[in-house]
């Protein structure tokens, strides 16, 4: 492994090389230790490690030690969500946005992008939207408002204000000027015969939204899905006798040029939510006929010795946003560890999978099997479309294997995204699937137990022996 510098540290953080970046550190105390940078490379070695109270006592180090240090804000609301301490995360940023002497402006958009986490919604509608319709903070806020709209009183009643904020030519203008809107589509009733979907958002995004990109297709539009892996996952076409008559209702028809457009999967969600709604079906995402994993699938299944066999994925630490409000640790996973009428298939990535892999359960075959670190992302998609049961964070691929019809139950926190309602156990967007959320922020334990309730009662006749309640 190439050493550890400053240009290549959060690179070496997402690749869980964190006594490496430890290592790097130490080398750097005397030199660092008396910049916030240094302090901050220390909070996130310790947060990547899912040791959020570590984490958190470094970042109320910084605010202490640092007045008008603000790069650690987000970080420090993350590790809050996770712990359940909202009211701390809130004083703190205050605190912190203070000290810093922000324009109202920014100081609006830092208040609503730490709140969120936070789940404090009310107060994010209560924060003044501004008038700067061309102005990046202006678009952020709104959009952020939007989200705590739909989060507090469901998807319909904030998409307009979403969309506007983040789903229109002005809005990709403002956030990411390096796009040509020219060929934009963002809803309009003609629709192009070709549409290239550019990435935006995490591949659960891509995953989740592609079901309208399917219904598009009975009107007759191709669809370029630029980061989809067809030797591996293919898009099942949705039903034309239902979606194409509904599409003309609509007023969407067929435009005569051929010359393509673009959009993104947030678009779609938002442009065609209002004519289509949560467009559910039980499975509209395959394996594809040419990819074959027979051997692992074989594997698993004779470990498994006729007992259901269960995905499991419980920390999102290798990605490169924020991830502690929407990840477990795995000490507290064990109401639904200890079901030795599951065979669990561990998907598990970063470095909980190195803490998983010190655990002595991690050798276990008869009860635990974990896949190999290399298996690449759409094969362990296709691997999930294969189980009994997923049980999964808020990730990609939960999505998935939701998508592929595997019956799968979201471990939230109280505070889940705006796409999950927060007032039901079930998804409209995902039929078989439960979601067991936190009662309060951080109550992880108990979502694990929720979780653990509702496996078994999905999987029902397919348990050799219950165990006790």
């Amino acid at each position: 492994m190439d050493a550890v510098t400053w240009e290549t540290f959060h690179d070496c953080l997402l690749q869980g090389r964190l006594q490496a970046c430890h290592a790097f550190l130490d080398g750097e105390h005397a030199a660092e230790s008396g910049t916030p940078r240094y302090w901050a490379g220390r909070a996130n070695t310790h947060y990547r490690a899912s040791e959020f109270t570590q984490a958190l006592d470094l970042c109320l180090k910084i605010g202490n030690d640092f007045p008008g240090y603000i790069n650690h804000r987000y970080l420090l609301t993350d590790v809050c969500a996770h712990l359940g301490l909202a009211e701390l995360g809130r004083a703190e940023l205050a605190r912190m946005a203070g000290r810093a002497n922000l324009h109202p402006g920014i100081e609006a958009q830092v208040f609503a992008e730490g709140w969120a986490p936070l789940g404090l919604d009310k107060e994010i509608l209560a924060l003044e939207p501004g008038n700067s319709c061309g102005d990046l903070n202006h678009h952020v806020r709104l959009m952020v408002a939007a989200q705590s709209q739909m989060r507090l009183h469901g998807i319909a009643s904030g998409l307009s204000a979403y969309h506007e904020s983040y789903c229109t030519p002005a809005a990709w203008n403002c956030m990411y000027p390096q796009f040509n809107t020219n060929n934009y589509w963002n809803g309009q009733k003609e629709l192009p015969r070709v549409l290239r979907l550019q990435s935006r958002g995490g591949i659960g995004d891509q995953l989740q939204w592609a079901r309208y990109a399917a219904i598009l297709a009975c009107a007759g539009v191709h669809v370029e899905l630029n980061d989809w892996n067809p030797d591996v996952l293919q898009l099942l076409p949705a039903d034309h006798d239902e979606f194409a008559p509904l599409l003309a209702q609509r007023g969407y028809h067929l435009g005569h040029s051929d010359e393509p457009m673009w959009s993104d999967p947030f678009t779609l969600f938002s442009a065609l939510f209002p004519d289509l709604g949560y467009a559910a079906r039980s499975r509209y995402v395959s394996r594809s006929p040419a990819y074959q994993e027979t051997e692992l699938l074989s594997q698993i299944r004779a470990n498994a010795a006729g007992k259901p066999c269960v995905g499991l994925f419980w920390s999102a630490n290798e990605s490169p946003t924020t991830f502690g409000g929407r990840s477990l640790k795995l000490q507290q996973l064990h109401e639904l560890l200890a079901m030795h009428d599951v065979h669990w298939v561990i998907f598990q990535r970063g470095y909980q999978r190195v803490r998983w892999l010190e655990d002595s359960r991690s050798r276990d075959t008869e009860h635990f099997t974990t896949l190999p670190v290399m298996l690449p992302f759409g094969a362990s998609i296709a691997l999930a479309g294969e189980l009994d049961a997923m049980v999964s964070i808020d990730s990609g691929l939960l999505h998935g294997a939701a998508a592929m019809g595997t019956p799968a139950i979201l471990l939230a926190n109280h505070a889940a995204e705006w796409r999950w309602d927060k007032h039901s156990t079930a998804s409209p967007w995902y039929p078989g699937m439960f979601i067991a959320r936190a009662p309060f922020l951080g109550a992880w334990e108990e979502a694990a137990g929720s979780a653990r309730d509702a496996l078994r009662r999905q999987l029902g006749g397919l348990f050799m022996n219950q165990i006790d309640l």
